[in-house]
């Protein structure tokens, strides 16, 4: 792990103290809950000197306290979310009583008193009235409290708890009972993949410029999560959804669980329809010996009754499980794809063990500190890219262990000045390794994968690859955090309201590498061939041990909440810096040494972006009562270019060189010429020339020029919402969402071949599946040579923006009358520009005339879901879900090879049709859960639970290969099939 210099800790303390000096600000941390609500007396007149009090077990202290102002407004905020029971008191007045009053996290409850004349004796009492429209907060969004993610059947990681927020959804297949354990993917917010923001206890653990977080953890230990998808304010950095992460807390009170589930390999259906039997598979993901299981154990209490708490818990979750189309040996004709029948199934190999603990302790009344730590060890069998087209000895054997870990001061010295100050850290370290001789000793590797005479190879004309991974790599990624704010609520109304000022500032210290620690013994090169024929060599720059970038970040942000009668305007700016920089370091020497030598590169600073956007929202109580709110805001987002982006341009990080190779080849006892079932390996002879050979393209850091031009992209982001509660605890809404993306950019655009000068291909080519012909851009020969193997980075043109208009309808139930339950749907309008060419460009920066090839995605796609839990007599409960999703869009594609003469960037991938032109069938998932609890007295409960996931055994398909070829049309992706699990615990 990487370390801190404390003089840079300092640093980041004095920027922080500097801000928090210059002015004051206001609301609750995204961890707390705040309450809101107006008095009056029965003539509708604001009273001002009421005493609010507020009493929950969630509290530390025995109790806080508010007082009405001039217009009769009070606010409490930093609330622990919990259960509340809210008194309203004044002399001469009845008290006033509210209970059962539900505060979760991030939001601003309601709650709002009428004073009848009476003696304080007299008490009045209402129960089960919870607020279910924010009447403050303008963002979108939806929390799970405990009792949600114990009843609701799902999978038991953060990201199986995304499909219940109404406008996400994951850029993969659905999970069927953490059939995507331990798995990644990237978070598509209202139809777009946005920077994405995952704050564990408080510590946002999203490193790098991705839309996911390699930060894993599962839902035992949250007491709640929360999922902002939409009208974020100056406090959130970016436009993708906000997640947030509360850990159980302790309690005077000893609470405490032991849980556990099964899923027995016996227990799971087959959904494989006779089309789909047709391609030769036999069941999408079966569950394999041992199967899936998880446990967790859990204890949280007092150390010292309202004054120190403690929470710690364990969990783990395993599975083994195969894949469609995914394979571990060939059939006796040599092929590896699992049409081809005969071929051995391979399997995958899944757990995450997780350890977890919390402190808190009330100094005083005034002042809180809390400290906190997550961590977990993954552990994956067939990383890498495990499919259809990699299969098991290609693949890696991942270990990762990480953490999240935090100290946290809360301080009110006054009445209206809340201070809160984080520091903490959220990272991981990936460790890989090529196939060892434990996992593929019986398909015919009993030295493991990485030996020499097994080149990594890969078959152009359909994407399969052999031999071990061809790029094995050591991933350290660490954020270090700080955070500090400063809430300030003036005692007096002014512009005719009342406010909340907040003041904020964030410094991210983030650190990460993309390493290679030593040769390949297979060598590093991968071999490509084009139907069978020797066509390419890559060769690679491994190793380099000791790759490094880093990324600091500075934010200053100011709000203020301004509520003037029945309207609330949030309004706030945000002042954020990035520097991405890679300091000094030694690339070693290795296999070819000649072409990339070792050196010591100094250090350089990449890209800085500096910025200044605003927010403002805006939410009217139409009728008075919190019953009905309109909402509306306009944002502008900016964005982090990550600490990996200067990796593109470290002459110490990966660099390849391409050249033609037409043989002669080395013959050895590995069949790595998969099309022909033979052995070719590149003999030493040609290794021993390339030095002196033209390379066909380059890429990596010293291939790459630093563009310190580059704009940041921004995201600007429109939106309406109208909530309405329609009776006690149900509420419904209806939104539109518009977000406008400028400045995408791209950093493999090859500076010194641009545009203008690719001239069509002098061969030639058709398509595979009409037989049109089809037209390919080449460069000229003037432009051929490593000289001219240039990249830069560029943005894309302004007249190319990426658009997307959503519309969203929800409704929620909160628990009452023995039922509680949710439904959303929402469709997106897209207009997107397609990335991803192998000549460098995108749609939105074309390389060549390649690039604007049906470049385009115009399509719409929707979602919906729904979710209950109802309660029956005799402690029984009867839970469900469903999900649904438009079918995967899809767009044809061709790979096309020549002679270098002929194709002088030697292949290229071209799209063949309109984006959507075949779109797959809806997919629909089902699951079920039925509970029974049993008291054994004194508050404590011994639970069974029986739940099916995919109970209706869809098969609906995710993904389908849509490159011209052999294997075009064929399934790569399919929801797993029905599957029962069992499960018990014990809680108190």
């Amino acid at each position: 792990m990487t370390r801190v210099r404390p003089s840079t800790i300092i640093a980041g303390l004095g920027v922080v103290i500097i801000g928090l000096a210059a002015s004051l600000a206001a609301g609750q941390s995204a961890q707390s809950a705040s309450l809101v609500g107006r008095v009056a007396d029965e003539s509708g007149a604001a009273m001002p000197g009421v005493t609010v009090t507020l009493k929950s077990p969630a509290l530390q202290v025995s109790q806080l306290s508010a007082v009405t102002g001039a217009e009769g407004d009070y606010r409490v905020l930093e609330l622990p979310p919990g259960v509340y029971t809210v008194t309203f008191e004044l002399t001469g007045f009845q008290t006033s009583v509210r209970t059962d009053v539900h505060l979760t996290t991030g939001s601003a409850g309601r709650v709002d008193a009428m004073m009848k004349i009476g003696a304080l004796s007299e008490t009045v009492q209402v129960t089960g009235l919870s607020p279910v429209v924010d009447t403050v907060n303008v963002a979108g969004q939806t929390t799970l409290v405990q009792e949600q993610l114990r009843s609701i059947p799902m999978g038991g990681t953060m990201q199986e708890m995304l499909p219940l927020a109404a406008g996400l959804s994951m850029q993969t297949k659905p999970d069927v009972g953490d059939s995507n354990l331990a798995s990644r993917s990237a978070i598509i917010t209202y139809g777009v993949v946005l920077q994405a923001t995952l704050d564990i206890e408080g510590i946002n653990t999203v490193t790098a410029h991705d839309a996911d977080t390699a930060v894993y953890l599962n839902s035992f230990a949250l007491e709640e999560a929360q999922f902002k998808t939409s009208g974020n304010n100056a406090e959130i950095a970016f436009p993708g959804v906000a997640q947030v992460a509360v850990m159980k807390s302790g309690s005077n009170a000893f609470h405490g669980s032991a849980r556990g589930s099964y899923e027995n390999p016996k227990w799971q259906g087959n959904n494989v329809t006779a089309e789909l039997a047709a391609q030769g598979i036999t069941n999408p993901n079966p569950i394999v010996d041992p199967g899936f299981y998880d446990y967790n154990f859990d204890l949280g209490g007092r150390i010292v009754r309202d004054r120190l708490w403690f929470y710690g818990g364990t969990s783990q979750q395993s599975v083994k499980q195969g894949q469609i189309g995914f394979v571990a040996a060939p059939n006796a004709d040599g092929c590896w794809f699992a049409s081809c029948g005969g071929t051995t199934p391979g399997t995958t190999a899944q757990s995450l063990p997780q350890f977890n603990w919390k402190v808190n302790y009330q100094v005083r009344p005034t002042t809180k500190l809390i400290a906190s730590q997550f961590s977990a060890v993954k552990h994956h069998s067939t990383m890498g890219g495990a499919g259809q087209l990699r299969p098991l000895p290609s693949t890696t054997f991942q270990r990762q262990p990480d953490q999240t870990w935090k100290g946290e001061m809360q301080s009110a010295p006054r009445n209206n000045l809340l201070l809160d100050v984080i520091y903490g850290y959220g990272g991981y370290h990936t460790h890989y390794i090529a196939q060892p001789a434990t996992q593929v000793s019986q398909y015919g590797f009993p030295d493991g994968t990485d030996v020499k005479g097994n080149p990594s190879s890969i078959e152009l004309s359909n994407n399969l690859v052999y031999g071990p991974n061809e790029s094995v790599q050591d991933r350290p990624q660490n954020r270090y955090e700080l955070k500090a704010t400063v809430t300030y609520i003036p005692s007096e109304p002014h512009l005719g309201g009342t406010h909340q000022f907040k003041i904020g500032t964030t410094d991210d210290w983030e650190n990460a590498g993309t390493r290679v620690l030593e040769d390949k013994a297979s060598g590093d090169y991968q071999l490509r061939f084009s139907r069978g024929a020797p066509s390419q060599i890559v060769v690679y720059n491994f190793p380099f041990a000791t790759s490094t970038n880093t990324l600091l970040g500075q934010a200053v942000y100011v709000t203020d909440t301004y509520t003037l009668r029945r309207v609330t305007v949030n309004a706030g700016v945000r002042w954020e810096r990035y520097r991405n920089f890679y300091p000094e370091q030694t690339k070693e020497a290795g296999q070819f040494s000649a072409i990339f030598p070792a050196r010591t590169y100094p250090r350089q600073d990449v890209l800085t972006w500096v910025d200044t956007v605003p927010r403002v929202g805006a939410a009217w109580d139409l009728t008075g009562n919190g019953k009905t709110v309109a909402k509306a805001s306009f944002g502008i987002f900016g964005d982090t270019m990550g600490d990996l982006y200067s990796n593109a341009f470290n002459p110490n990080g990966q660099a390849t060189q391409t050249y033609s190779w037409t043989g002669p080849c080395l013959v050895t006892q590995y069949r790595n010429d998969t099309f022909n079932d033979t052995s070719c390996d590149v003999t030493p002879q040609f290794l021993a020339t390339l030095p002196s050979l033209t390379p066909l393209s380059a890429t990596g850091g010293i291939n790459s020029v630093i563009n310190p031009d580059l704009k940041q992209n921004t995201t600007s982001e429109y939106t309406t919402r109208m909530e309405r509660e329609l009776i006690p605890n149900v509420a419904v809404s209806a939104g539109y969402v518009y977000h406008r993306i400028l400045n995408n950019y791209n950093t493999n655009l090859q500076l010194l071949r641009p545009y203008d000068t690719w001239i069509p291909a002098a061969g030639t080519f058709a398509d595979g599946l009409t037989g049109s012909p089809v037209t390919i851009y080449t460069y000229p020969a003037s432009e051929v040579g490593a000289a001219f193997n240039v990249l830069k980075a560029a943005n894309a043109p302004t007249d190319r923006p990426d658009t997307y208009h959503s519309i969203e309808v929800a409704a929620t139930k909160r628990y009452s009358r023995k039922w509680t339950g949710a439904a959303s749907f929402w469709t997106t309008k897209n207009h997107r520009w397609i990335t991803g060419n192998s000549s460098g460009g995108n749609g939105n920066t074309p390389q060549s005339p390649n690039d604007d090839r049906f470049a385009v995605d115009d399509t719409w796609t929707w979602e919906a879901r729904a979710s209950g839990t109802v309660n029956f007599p005799m402690d029984i409960s009867l839970s469900s879900s469903y999900r649904a999703q438009s079918g995967e869009r899809e767009q044809r594609t061709q790979q096309f090879s020549a002679a270098s003469s002929v194709l002088r960037q030697g292949s290229v991938t071209l799209r063949m049709g309109e984006y959507g032109e075949y779109t797959a069938p809806t997919v629909q998932i089902v699951a079920i859960k039925a509970t029974k609890r049993f008291g054994l007295g004194q508050g404590r409960f011994f639970e069974l639970n029986f739940q099916v996931f995919n109970a209706l055994n869809a098969s609906g398909i995710t993904s389908i290969n849509r490159l011209t070829g052999p294997q075009f049309g064929l399934a790569t992706g399919i929801v797993s099939a029905r599957v029962a699990r069992f499960g018990g615990g014990i809680t108190f």
